[in-house]
């Protein structure tokens, strides 16, 4: 092996997800997938707009239907800020094509279904590179 080990940090995620229920399971069971730092939580659009402004982050798992706004909204602000980070993953009860094909478009890497993905949305947050591992380009 060449080169010097340098330890993995942990991903950065930050969660949009109005439901305190969902919110909470999201949480347990995403740290429970790999190292994970919460870098933040919030139930709005403009909440989730207002915290991204300040701070990075790896990956940031979103509801499209919020307390207050949409996950479109908020994925229209992310991109138009960062056309790569954080890697976008739509988690949604409201999986209609056209909301998949929309999203896409906006730049959403992943679009899950909440009733059936749920083992899929810890899959990708398992595998997800840490901007520290990204590749240079």
């Amino acid at each position: 092996m060449t080169g010097v080990e340098r330890p993995q940090r942990p991903l950065k995620v930050f969660l949009t997800e109005d439901s305190p229920v969902m919110r909470e399971r999201l949480l347990e069971e995403i740290a429970s997938v790999r190292e994970i730092e919460f870098v933040g939580c919030a139930a709005t659009a403009s909440d989730t707009i207002e915290q991204l402004s300040r701070q990075e982050c790896d990956a940031l798992v979103l509801d499209l239907n919020l307390e207050r706004g949409s996950g479109f909204e908020v994925l229209k602000s992310v991109r138009a800020r960062h056309a790569q980070r954080p890697l976008v993953i739509v988690f949604t009860s409201y999986a209609y094509p056209y909301y998949r094909r929309l999203t896409m478009e906006m730049g959403a890497n992943f679009f899950l279904d909440k009733a059936t993905d749920f083992n899929r949305l810890l899959e990708i947050i398992g595998g997800l590179p840490t901007a520290d591992d990204a590749v240079p380009a």
